[in-house]
């Protein structure tokens, strides 16, 4: 952005003028579906009463559809007005178009109550190369959620450790914890099917148990071989190798494979994001019936925490026609009152001050957390290159999953020293 907020307001209050105000509209496109697009129109009716003519469009996609689009309409300048999606998914259209310039009038421009309330670590996740890229508007979080009417079946707590969770997965697995008789449960529900969606079930265990780096740390160096970062993999690996514990075509699954198992009730443990449990609300037969809490210990001096697994950020594109105006309903997206309607709708803000009233107690506890939020390291903020050395990583993991090495360390160091050679082609 060339031009700060101060400029915008004053544009903006030539425009509220009822008699001859010209009729403007914001177009965003984003992959959070029907929701994300009531969360944004519904922000965009309460920008409305300050800017009357302004009406806001948004358009979801499915993520790879966004992705190319995006990139096609960045380069032949024909982007809607805004861009939102989780940061790295938006570091991939700056990398492939080169067309994004940065934010850092808008968070100029905002108040001081405002700016203090976005937490570092999020701005951190946005910023590119020294660049503030994009601006959060949501930090999404992960946490660990069972089956409370399982739980109670077979006389068990919420897992607090690892070895609470093999016990309890393979009871549920064996002990029949829905009581149909038949012998169709499993312990977790996970997604192992691409690298893309590994890595997120790696990352929640890891960084929720504290770990600072997964596969390198800030100067570029492979950590993998670490004490704690090889004994998070070898928990990983574990969770496949342990009868009952997942599904035998988990290394199959993506996304709707490991929800269908969640939401039909045939798996005990698994993933809950914040924005899963709007959906889960009307879900017969989870709704209610799911214990969330911190993911469970995996080192003893680490205190129990959830993981920031996401930053969900807005950007306004070089084509756009209403640069100014899109500038302001970014602002105003950052006001308590227009996070409150991000949570209720896709269950995650970037505020931590927003109003509590009407939420459900799943989303409480993620708008009001009573444990750490230990952040993702978001690595590909650092190294553009940082996608394809994590690809090369889970394409080791998974064949790990598919023939569990006899020789653990031995795999580790060989895992280790491959992504060492690999950082150096990439670095080259």
């Amino acid at each position: 952005m060339k031009t700060g907020l101060k400029r915008s307001v004053a544009i903006a209050a030539l425009m509220t003028v009822p008699m001859g105000a010209a009729a403007q509209e914001l177009v965003i496109w984003h992959d959070k579906g029907d929701l994300g697009t009531v969360m944004f129109e519904e922000i965009g009716a309460m920008f409305a009463e300050e800017h009357p003519g302004v009406t806001v469009r948004a358009l979801s996609f499915p993520t790879d559809q966004w992705l190319s689009r995006s990139i096609a309409a960045l380069n032949t300048d024909t982007a809607p007005d805004l861009l939102f999606n989780d940061n790295f998914r938006i570091n991939v259209i700056h990398q492939s178009s080169g067309r994004l310039t940065g934010v850092e009038a808008i968070l100029e421009g905002l108040d001081p109550e405002t700016r203090a309330a976005i937490p570092e670590g999020a701005l951190d996740a946005s910023t590119i190369d020294g660049t503030l890229l994009m601006l959060p508007l949501q930090q999404a979080t992960g946490a660990f959620g069972v089956r409370t009417s399982w739980l109670e079946a077979i006389g068990e707590e919420f897992p607090e450790t690892w070895e609470d969770v093999f016990r309890i997965g393979v009871r549920f697995a064996t002990e029949d914890p829905d009581g149909n008789g038949a012998d169709d449960t499993f312990g977790m529900a996970l997604q192992a099917g691409n690298a893309s969606v590994t890595h997120q079930m790696l990352e929640l265990f890891g960084f929720g148990a504290g770990l600072d780096h997964l596969i390198i740390d800030d100067e570029g160096t492979v950590v993998l071989d670490n004490p704690r970062n090889a004994e998070l993999i070898r928990t990983f690996l574990r969770i496949f190798e342990e009868e009952g514990m997942v599904s035998p075509d988990t290394i199959n699954h993506v996304f709707t494979d490991m929800y269908q198992l969640i939401e039909g009730g045939r798996a005990g443990m698994f993933r809950v994001l914040d924005a899963n449990v709007v959906r889960w609300e009307t879900v017969d037969g989870l709704a209610g019936d799911y214990t969330i809490g911190p993911i469970p210990s995996l080192f003893e001096d680490e205190p129990a925490a959830v993981e920031m697994h996401s930053v969900r950020s807005m950007v306004v594109t070089p084509s756009s026609d209403n640069a100014d105006l899109a500038a302001e309903y970014i602002a105003f997206a950052l006001r308590p009152e227009a996070q409150a309607i991000m949570f209720r709708n896709k269950g995650s803000a970037v505020r931590p001050d927003i109003p509590l009233d009407g939420l459900t107690d799943p989303q409480t506890f993620f708008a009001d957390p009573q444990f750490p939020v230990n952040p993702n390291d978001f690595m590909s903020a650092r190294y553009s290159w940082y996608p394809e050395l994590q690809e090369a990583f889970y394409r080791e993991i998974s064949e790990a999953i598919a023939n569990p090495p006899e020789n653990f360390d031995a795999w580790i160091a060989a895992t280790a020293e491959a992504m060492r050679d690999e950082v150096a082609r990439l670095m080259g």
